[in-house]
């Protein structure tokens, strides 16, 4: 699962691309007022150790596999690198 918030809506797409590119599910969960979530308190950055824009790849047992600080340049390479080494690709 890929949690990101408002500002990182973005990953959303990049993970759809890297999912198809893989031939895995990725579930992506959006925090903030746009998303599926909402962060009531706005702790959420704290919590995760990101910025508005970075994102928390979590494994099935819900342990934290890779995280992004935030949404750079090379994203979509860094989330399929991480999805890859996750997975054991």
């Amino acid at each position: 699962m890929l949690i990101v918030q408002d500002a990182g809506s973005e990953w959303k797409s990049k993970a759809k691309t890297v999912a198809k590119e893989l031939d895995v599910d990725l579930e992506t969960i959006q925090i903030g007022r746009n998303g599926e979530v909402y962060d009531a308190e706005g702790r959420w950055s704290a919590l995760s150790q990101t910025q508005p824009d970075g994102c928390l790849l979590v494994r099935p047992d819900n342990i934290v596999a890779w995280r992004s600080q935030s949404l750079g340049d090379d994203a979509t390479n860094q989330l399929s690198n991480a999805l890859k080494s996750s997975i054991g690709w």
